[in-house]
């Protein structure tokens, strides 16, 4: 999940009043047509595009895009090359180079002066640090970028950074604030238009009231999240939802039923380009073969969810 809020984060940093387009080939049309010095924006989001799937192609355009910012003095052009060069590297797992493009660019907004583009740092670096497990130092950071983002016009940023902040206390296991937080990013996201971010904040009011041992209640959540996400054909929130309403069924002794729940979720999430959230698939039905004394399968389960781990170099519960 916090793999795919980073990239989602970076779809609000092209600030600027031109269309958006989300295609390579029609990005290099659009090109064709600008001036040099013009064309910092569009080539970075053809290397956020390549992001996921190709680094050296992404690093192509992004560093072709820093090159000409610098060249013409584009100071805030340079900033965001650095952002995205960072989200390149989260992408490829290269997490020491990640940092030290993020710190890079902080330190230029800080000197430009650029507010909003300081906000945009601090979001991705408590991004950085929560994956590492630093819980603290995420939420700090979170609350930076929140001081900002709430002076800004942009429901996305307020509703993004609300919903880190309330992911942080349920890590914490701080299930009030977690509430607050995350009952605000949902009210907000609730209040822009065609966002499937609300997704999002459904599935994790579910796991809040989960916590809190009120099932019913988020049971009708997560149903919610999945008939939206099986209406837009939106498979990762679908897997969510399953894997949410089998925790409930297991929590409830249910254990056959969440078997079911958990394996249709793990079918859903062999697709994604996105392993960690196989890894979580994998972490969750082998914790129930644990508790059910299916010792076997759930080292085996265990031992794919390690693997992966290790490979994204992000923390498996096992």
């Amino acid at each position: 999940m916090k793999n795919l809020l980073i990239l989602f984060s970076f779809f609000v940093i092209f600030e600027i009043n031109a269309q958006v387009y989300l295609y390579p080939d029609s990005l290099r049309q659009a090109l064709g047509k600008l001036e040099e010095k013009d064309q910092v924006l569009d080539l970075l989001r053809i290397g956020f595009y390549y992001a996921q799937e190709n680094t050296d192609s992404a690093l192509h355009y992004v560093n072709k895009a820093e090159n000409i910012a610098i060249k013409y003095q584009d100071t805030l052009g340079e900033i965001i090359t650095y952002r995205i060069k960072g989200v390149v590297f989260y992408e490829s797992n290269r997490p020491d180079s990640t940092i030290w493009y993020y710190r890079k660019g902080l330190a230029l907004a800080e000197i430009a002066s650029e507010d909003l583009q300081l906000a945009h740092f601090d979001n991705n670096i408590g991004m950085y640090y929560w994956n590492k497990g630093l819980l603290t130092e995420a939420l700090e950071h979170f609350y930076e970028a929140k001081k900002s983002y709430d002076l800004e016009e942009s429901l996305y940023d307020k509703a993004m950074v609300s919903n880190n902040i309330g992911l942080i206390y349920q890590s914490l296991g701080d299930f009030d604030k977690a509430l607050t937080f995350g009952t605000e990013a949902h009210d907000l996201r609730r209040a822009i238009p065609d966002s499937i971010d609300i997704m999002t904040s459904l599935g994790n009011l579910a796991f809040i009231y989960t916590e809190l041992e009120e099932y019913e209640k988020s049971d009708s959540i997560l149903n919610e999240s999945l008939a939206i996400s099986d209406a837009l054909d939106y498979t990762i929130e679908e897997s969510k939802a399953y894997s949410g309403l089998a925790t409930n069924l297991e929590r409830q002794g249910k254990y056959q039923e969440a078997e079911s729940l958990y394996l249709e979720s793990i079918k859903l999430s062999k697709d994604f380009v996105n392993q960690s959230h196989l890894m979580n698939r994998y972490a969750e039905l082998a914790s129930l073969y644990l508790k059910t004394g299916r010792f076997e399968e759930a080292a085996q389960l265990a031992d794919l969810s390690l693997k992966i781990s290790d490979s994204l170099q992000i923390r498996s519960v096992f």
